[in-house]
């Protein structure tokens, strides 16, 4: 980074917003990294050799850059997936955090924090006990809620080196900006899984370089939002340091678009919303956020429904619907109706839960997979393919009540409170409001069963946000 860039960054002052200028230049980098990430996610060997090679080269000559391509490497976000390679990434992020956390040197705040951590996997642990489902197969799944230790990860990346998290906040924009060119590219123009090829596909085919996955050109196709996960963490400097362009403001929304995912959509502007500066533009934003919504409620209310399962072009006005049927539900069929039948998965395992007196502790930390204790398998009389019906007593798409079916009220409380508490740690540092924004975007994104706090994909981004925090703060200290 030059000089002149370093000080721009740096003189922003405090309440300033800032047109965000981005030049040609500064998409280079981000660009040549995602276009890499997708061909290796389309199993181009290209990919392949060109990730590791810009990785190294950002380790090298600019850190913030790496950190950011480290962890959408990690995490995947429909560039790569699960058979990309021969080991799943979010493993190896697992790995190399235990390994950083081990050697890393520690000051008193990391310490605590990596205390926190352990305290929350003995607890878990614990509650696990009480399971008749053995203990190897729960601690895969137990893996997943502990995530949060890649924090270590990023302080590492800068020991010894100076950190500005609005530097971060300025490298991140072009790689936001670039993955909504992405989602627009897939949705409108290939109409299929080309720079996305890791999202989920309804076909059931996997995208790859020699065969593509593509719909033809007889309607836009639902890109997931896995992609768009990492654009979390650019909402609170959008709203308090820079102003968008215009142009900037109508690719993100057609990003968003893309996705039909009520839940995102939803969660980005509630994120949007709590990171106002001060409690009158959260009211009068909030107000022009619901009146945007009701907006597009009533336009996706009059579009033609473009799928088989009845659901409204932008998925909206069908979503708040199943809300809205709740009321005047019959019986446990309306009900499962709710969420795009999320409820259809949850309630036979909630009723489980019930059966068994382990309302406390949960059935344990099932695996989809592994579990084959009969007492946890069940027949789930709400799917409309009944020959997926049997199923392990998992897998909810609500985090909450996945959390409760796993550990309980207990396990509830356990894991709410491991995040109040990592808030606790550092609210008297500058950007810790940041931390509690991200993390509450994700909380949302979890009611929907995306990047949720107890899998690889939402911790990655909040253990990130939180770790920005931590380095921001320890630069601030007198050298």
């Amino acid at each position: 980074m030059t000089d002149s860039l370093q000080h721009n960054i740096t003189d922003h002052q405090p309440g300033e917003r800032r047109l965000l200028d981005l030049k040609w230049a500064d998409y280079t980098w981000p660009l040549l990294f995602l276009l890499s990430m997708a061909m290796m996610g389309l199993k181009f060997p290209l990919g392949y050799l060109l990730v590791p090679i810009i990785l190294i080269n950002r380790f090298r000559v600019d850190r913030y850059d790496f950190l950011i391509m480290l962890t959408i490497f990690f995490g995947g976000y429909g560039l790569i997936g699960e058979g990309t390679l021969p080991v799943k990434t979010w493993d190896l992020a697992f790995v190399a955090s235990v390994i950083g956390a081990l050697v890393y040197r520690k000051d008193q705040l990391v310490k605590n924090v990596l205390w926190l951590i352990v305290g929350y996997a003995v607890l878990l642990l614990f509650i696990a006990s009480f399971s008749d489902e053995r203990m190897m197969v729960q601690i895969r799944t137990i893996r997943g809620y502990l995530y949060f230790i890649y924090f270590v990860i990023p302080l590492i990346v800068f020991a010894g080196r100076t950190f500005n998290i609005l530097v971060f906040f300025k490298k991140l924009m072009p790689y936001v900006i670039c993955l909504c060119v992405f989602y627009v590219c897939d949705a409108f123009v290939f109409n299929g899984h080309i720079l996305l090829p890791c999202t989920f596909s309804w076909t059931g085919d996997e995208s790859v370089f020699y065969n593509p996955t593509l719909y033809g050109f007889a309607t836009f196709p639902r890109i997931y939002p896995p992609g768009l996960f990492i654009a979390v963490l650019a909402v609170y400097p959008i709203v308090r340091l820079y102003r968008l362009c215009r142009w900037q403001f109508i690719l993100f929304f057609m990003a968003l678009g893309a996705t039909r995912t009520f839940t995102v959509i939803s969660g980005f502007l509630a994120e949007y919303v709590l990171s106002m500066p001060n409690l009158g533009k959260v009211v009068r934003y909030g107000v022009g956020v619901v009146v945007v919504l009701l907006a597009v409620y009533g336009l996706d209310a009059i579009l033609p429904a473009d799928n088989e399962n009845g659901d409204s072009a932008l998925r909206i006005y069908s979503s708040v619907q199943q809300v809205m049927n709740l009321e005047v539900a019959q019986d446990d069929e309306d009900i499962a109706e709710l969420g795009s039948g999320r409820l259809g998965q949850a309630i036979p395992k909630i009723e489980l839960v019930s059966e068994f007196n382990k309302e406390l502790v949960g059935l344990g930390f099932l695996h989809p997979q592994l579990t084959t204790n009969t007492k946890y398998i069940i027949d789930n009389p709400f799917y409309n393919d009944q020959e997926k019906a049997e199923e392990v007593a998992t897998g909810i798409e609500v985090e909450p009540l996945q959390v409760y079916v796993s550990c309980g009220f207990i396990g509830l409380i356990v894991h709410v409170l491991f995040f109040v508490a990592t808030f606790l740690l550092i609210r008297k540092m500058p950007y810790s409001f940041y931390y509690l924004t991200v993390l509450f975007g994700l909380f949302w994104f979890g009611l929907g069963g995306f990047a949720q706090l107890n899998t690889a994909d939402g911790l990655l981004i909040c253990s990130l946000a939180y770790s920005l925090v931590i380095l921001d703060n320890r630069n601030r200290k007198p050298q």
